[in-house]
């Protein structure tokens, strides 16, 4: 850390004149914490299955633990609940050894069976986890969640809570939803198109498009199941015998996983936080309420205390971990900071230790300073714009590229975000070295224009009214903040200038932002994607017609073609050039716009220890630490200056 707050005055200036010296305070405060970094944003839940951002993330990877988790250095898989784990059947079968000495925060041992049931909670189809699809690799997952039937299958039936059966019938379970439901199992025999009659026409007769009903046999009878029809058993969900997805406990400490083929960053999955274990007693006792911090229960270096809304997360060190005695801290705070400028004033006034980022229009100045505490690295990310292509005017492909080539990126990287982006032309990020990239058209306003003119002429030949009077118009929503917001109010202007197009802006906190894009619910949506794993996969995979991630409403067959085959090709030039021309075929759709390669520019007190830069940004605090002896140097003499 430096060691004059003199050298931070022209900082400091500039933070006032944007809205003075911002001080953390609450009316029943805390006491300081070993450790405090600022998260960016509200969180918008805690439950592993449910989650999908890097706020969630520093937060699940604290206080959960998956089979395996990373080495703080070089972000490789590590042993984690899982002790050691057996490779098999060429790559086909994993096989982990879970410690005996594994216990969840209440005391309790953990079990293979815990594994089981919270990949089972990933993959059910009413849990809607935005990171099922990475799970696909297991023999069956796919077909268990999408409810991919086949007659003669095994299958198990969710029943509607109001149904009523004998109970040496029943097998109890709660689905991800929360609900007591009771499953029946038997053989698929029958599937039949039925009118849904509770959706009717004007006139009053069923609607057109019909729902399935099963004929399943249980015991050696049939039995229909079907939503609304009369004499028909209600149920909730109907899927593939989750006996056929070999996720399995062969005991208590040996977990057993078999997949379709070999995938070579599988233990980098398991390192994930969304496949982190949930205990099932827990999540069946206190329902959608079992992650406030007096019910949950985690299996972490760390367990939650406190949880206030928009303010902070405070963590305490959880006594019941595996490897208590490698945890240095013993209290953590994640506080809910939306702002660049407040995080960092929140860190020269010494009340945060660690931020993701420093407003872009202080970066001269940190780089001119040589801090050492600023040291900007490579990110494996990529920010761009979603498009929304169910929009009956962005359903328009040469709109799409006329979008795309009106924005001036060299501009956005060198007068906005400032911390040594690159633009981008593709998708894949440049931290991943084994890919030859598909770039995209460059920028050039001019031949924008032209394309943006035709498509016009095509969208009113399509009926669209587009004049003088009624410019085309389009909304592009973006999460709060402040480097957002100037990347959107500059493409804003960049398209009224070069197109002629009209841009309306919608600004939203970050659970609304999330809810609209996985919902399809906007035109234009500012995006960024950390890859899961260093390979071109974690990008390209991203695009899949039924990638819970993809929330662009695209879906291409001859790509998803692609990345079947990719998934199943074990020659290394060969999966190469298919990832290679799976990423032309998305630059020449467009249903994204990609923006620039980022950095991360965050700043660490020099006294915090154990926090290495990595392509990733992630900082295990298992291995953190405070030198209290170089903190109070620091502070002390900041103070007198």
């Amino acid at each position: 850390m430096g060691n004059t707050l003199l050298r931070w005055w022209p900082i400091l200036i500039f933070l006032v004149g944007v809205g003075g010296i911002w001080i953390w305070l609450d009316k029943n405060r805390l006491p300081p914490a070993d450790y405090t970094i600022c998260n960016n944003t509200e969180v918008r839940t805690l439950d592993p299955a449910q989650s999908e951002g890097v706020p969630e993330g520093r937060v699940l990877w604290s206080i959960f633990e998956g089979l395996y988790a990373h080495e703080p250095r070089t972000l490789e898989p590590i042993p984690g609940v899982a002790e050691s784990c057996d490779i098999l059947d060429d790559g086909k079968r994993y096989v982990f050894h879970l410690r005996n000495n594994a216990r969840w925060s209440d005391g309790s041992l953990m079990t293979a069976g815990d594994f089981v049931y919270s990949m089972r909670r990933v993959l059910h189809p009413l849990t809607a986890s935005p990171y099922s699809h990475e799970l696909w690799y297991i023999v069956n997952a796919d077909r268990y969640t999408k409810r991919e039937l086949n007659v003669d299958d095994k299958v198990e039936i969710e029943l509607s809570s109001n149904e009523q059966l004998p109970t040496d019938k029943l097998l109890l379970h709660k689905t991800a939803l929360h609900t007591k439901n009771k499953i029946l199992k038997g053989i698929l025999r029958e599937i039949r198109k039925v009118p849904d009659a509770d959706k009717k026409k004007p006139n009053g007769t069923p609607e057109d498009d019909p729902i399935s009903e099963y004929i399943v046999e249980i015991d050696g009878k049939p039995v229909s199941f079907h939503p609304t029809k009369e004499n028909s058993r209600r149920y909730t969900s109907l899927a593939l015998d989750f006996d056929l997805v070999p996720i399995r406990a062969l005991d208590d400490h040996t977990l057993e996983i078999v997949l379709k083929h070999p995938v070579p960053y599988f233990l980098e999955l398991m390192a994930f936080y969304p496949y982190s274990p949930v205990q099932r007693e827990c999540v069946e006792k206190y329902g959608p309420d079992w992650t406030r911090p007096e019910n949950i229960v985690c299996n972490g270096p760390f367990r939650l205390q406190h949880h206030r809304f928009r303010e902070r997360i405070r963590l305490v060190k959880n006594e019941h971990y595996w490897d208590a005695a490698s945890v240095k801290l013993n209290t953590v705070d994640f506080l809910s900071i939306e702002g660049t400028s407040t995080a960092l004033n929140l860190y020269l006034t010494g009340q945060a230790d660690w931020i993701e980022r420093v407003p872009p229009t202080v970066m001269t100045e940190l780089k001119r300073l040589k801090r050492p505490d600023y040291n900007p690295a490579d990110y494996i990310t990529t920010s761009f714009y979603r498009l929304n292509v169910t929009d009956k005017i962005l359903q328009n492909k040469k709109l799409r590229h006329a979008l795309n080539m009106a924005i001036n990126k060299q501009e956005i990287c060198e007068t906005i975000v400032r911390g040594g982006q690159q633009p981008a032309r593709n998708l894949v990020s440049t931290v991943i070295d084994n890919h030859d990239p598909a770039l995209g058209p460059a920028y050039d306003p001019v031949a924008a224009k032209k394309l943006y003119e035709e498509a016009c002429d095509e969208l009113r030949a399509a009926g669209e009214t587009i004049d003088t009077e009624h410019p085309l118009t389009l909304r592009l929503q973006f999460n709060n903040h402040e480097l957002h917001s100037a990347v959107a109010q500059f493409i804003q202007a960049q398209w009224q200038s070069h197109l002629g197009l009209r841009v309306e802006l919608n600004e939203l906190e970050w659970g609304s932002y999330l809810k609209n894009m996985n919902t399809l619910e906007y035109q234009v949506s500012r995006a960024g994607w950390v890859a899961d794993y260093k390979d071109p996969y974690a990008f390209i995979g991203l695009f899949a017609g039924d990638s819970g991630q993809n929330n662009t409403g695209w879906k291409n067959e001859r790509y998803d073609d692609l990345l079947e085959k990719i998934r199943n090709e074990v020659d290394v030039a060969k999966r190469r050039a298919m990832l290679h021309d799976a990423e032309v075929l998305l630059m020449d759709e467009m249903p994204i716009i990609p923006l620039y390669f980022d950095m991360s520019t965050g700043m660490s007190r020099t006294y915090v220890k154990g926090l290495y830069p990595n392509y990733h940004d992630i900082h295990p605090l298992k291995y953190i630490s405070i030198d209290q002896d170089e903190k109070a140097r620091v502070l002390a003499e900041e103070l007198r200056q």
